[in-house]
């Protein structure tokens, strides 16, 4: 009994000392793990051995150049500074500039052996030559004024003069006249004009060549017309002071609307 007790403890002793020196299954011994890593270094080495890549064996210490800082001291590497704003006039003559530059990097004769060279050069100089005189004839025509202000017209002194006096002058045979010309700006004003004398002389407003437009509206506020004539201001204010164009359509739309107005006083 003693004797089977013995040997039942020795037993569990020798599976207990094996237990704790067996290895996990997760956990690989550095010496197999430096050996795999090994194989696959020198089977890596020998591929490239055997493809085209040339392997340098000798390792050589590099080295900067004397001096090598002064390359880096012009303002081109100085990147605390806060460069300028190019406008567009500078960015057209540096253009321009690289332009020119590319037609003229090889101005020796006797290095140039094909004609088809001299003859592009010629055409290039001869197209920018015309695209200037374009230019400067362009600005000449506008006065100076080029595309940001609008071109002078000549403007008839006469229907430029506000204080003309109604009373003077031929209103009908003045958009006639404007009419037959396909000047309808001209033609609106005249009509706005004869609206002011019809109303001036059945005593619906009083017409003072130092009253604004703004007055005579008011004058008829209360009237049965009151919003007609608004209407027929505004559009006045807005073809002539606002120097808008009218198509002949939209003359026509304004003169029966001025006519319908009038043709009750006249």
């Amino acid at each position: 009994m003693k004797f089977k007790l013995f040997l039942h403890i020795i037993f569990i002793s020798a599976f207990s000392l094996a237990q704790s020196h067996e290895t996990p299954d997760n956990q690989v011994s550095p010496y197999v793990v430096e050996t795999v890593d090994g194989n696959k270094h020198l089977k890596t080495r020998e591929r490239l051995k055997q493809s085209e890549y040339h392997l340098d064996e000798n390792i050589r210490p590099r080295s900067f150049e004397d001096e090598f800082q002064e390359k880096y001291t012009s303002a081109d590497y100085d990147y605390t500074r806060t460069k300028p704003k190019v406008s567009l006039w500078d960015k057209l003559t540096d253009r321009l500039a690289r332009f020119f530059s590319n037609f003229l990097v090889d101005t020796d004769v006797s290095s140039i052996n094909n004609i088809t060279v001299w003859v592009m050069r010629i055409l290039s100089f001869g197209i920018v030559g015309l695209v200037l005189y374009w230019a400067i004839n362009y600005l000449l025509k506008k006065d100076g004024n080029w595309i940001f202000s609008k071109k002078n017209e000549e403007i008839n002194p006469e229907a430029r003069t506000i204080t003309e006096n109604i009373h003077e002058i031929d209103l009908n045979a003045l958009i006639s006249k404007y009419e037959a010309e396909k000047n309808y700006r001209f033609a609106t004003r005249y009509q706005y004009l004869k609206l002011l004398k019809v109303f001036n002389d059945k005593k619906l407003l009083t017409w003072d060549p130092d009253k604004t437009n703004l007055d005579y509206i008011r004058e008829l506020k209360g009237s049965s017309h009151y919003a007609t004539f608004s209407r027929l201001t505004h559009i006045f204010d807005y073809v002539w002071y606002g120097d808008f164009a009218v198509d002949e359509e939209t003359y026509a739309r304004y003169k029966n609307e001025f006519h319908s107005l009038i043709k009750n006083y006249e």
